[in-house]
């Protein structure tokens, strides 16, 4: 299960979907498999791969949309400390439960 925190201006977990498997092969082949369905252009995708020798897609299935955000400000009041993570963070099911999802 991923849950997708959504940057500024927006600050919140916007969504969930379950990560089915990762992928890992050259910039180029990504492209070729799957340039269409990434959502940006050629030259975006060139820019964000040019000093990268492999690429990795997270292939996602089960996207869900919650219905009330979990906004950064609430999640710092449950756990204290907390900073958005640059990628990705791990998080427990006691840390989840927190949340209170709600799709």
């Amino acid at each position: 299960m991923a849950y997708l925190y959504a940057s500024s201006p927006t600050k919140a977990i916007v969504g969930t979907c379950r990560i089915t498997h990762i992928e890992t092969c050259s910039p180029s082949q990504l492209w070729a498999r799957h340039g269409p369905a990434t959502g940006i252009t050629r030259a975006e995708f060139r820019a964000y791969f040019s000093r990268c020798e492999q690429a990795h897609a997270l292939h996602i299935t089960d996207p869900l949309s919650l219905g009330s955000p979990v906004e950064l400000e609430q999640m710092r009041l449950r756990w204290r400390g907390f900073h958005p993570p640059q990628s990705f963070r791990y998080l427990t099911p006691s840390l989840v439960a927190t949340l209170q999802l709600t799709a």
